[in-house]
């Protein structure tokens, strides 16, 4: 039940903070150390897929179809490319990354962070 609670309150709220990374989800902005950071519409749809699911692992499959729609469930490639566009956009150390985490072998996850 709190699980629940946790993850549909992320988008009751109007900004999302992940460390340095806050959404604007009225504006649809995204900031990082409160700098603008443009992103793609897919990458921002990707993006709020990772927010919206604080803590969860998303499998591949999952973002594929929900991002770029069902015909692209086995489309890995576009998947990597795009984490790996974000992770440069968000990231502080893109090889360590912080917000958008790999789950080999399960998906992608953006952690709860540690208050």
């Amino acid at each position: 039940l709190r699980r629940a609670q946790n993850s549909g309150s992320v988008f009751q709220q109007s900004v999302f903070n992940h460390g340095n990374l806050r959404i604007d989800f009225a504006r649809a902005e995204v900031f990082r150390d409160d700098r603008m950071v443009f992103l793609s519409a897919t990458e921002y749809r990707l993006l709020l897929q990772l927010a919206h699911n604080l803590g969860r692992v998303l499998p591949s499959e999952q973002l594929l179809t929900d991002v770029w729609g069902g015909e692209y469930r086995d489309d890995k490639e576009i998947l990597w490319v795009s984490i790996s566009r974000l992770r440069q956009k968000l990231e502080d150390d893109p090889r360590n990354p912080a917000h958008i985490v790999t789950r080999p072998g399960l998906g992608y996850t953006m952690p709860p962070l540690q208050e």
